[in-house]
């Protein structure tokens, strides 16, 4: 399988003034096919998050794995300096 990029939607929710609120992301995420660099596992990253990535048995698994790491490391960066990228904010 040669490598493709798709994009990927996380959502990151928090809570502000009793009302629970969503941060909707898009990012453009790799996906890398099985090889011996990866031990036969498919390999998904974000290269917007740096070291935001994830492997899996299937396509499917790596991009479920590397969104759970987008959003802890995007939880992570709450309350800091750190610049995240543009997001979409709905209310829950």
């Amino acid at each position: 399988m040669a490598d493709r990029a798709t994009i990927l939607l996380v959502e990151s929710a928090y809570k502000e003034c009793g009302e629970v609120w969503v941060k909707n992301y898009r990012f453009v995420c790799t996906l890398h096919g099985p090889s011996e660099e990866t031990e036969d596992k498919y390999l998904a990253e974000i290269p917007a998050l740096p070291g935001c990535r994830a492997w899996g048995d299937t396509e499917a698994e790596a991009l479920e794995y590397v969104r759970s790491v987008a959003v802890a490391f995007l939880e992570s960066c709450e309350g800091t300096d750190d610049e995240l990228p543009p997001f979409q904010l709905t209310r829950a």
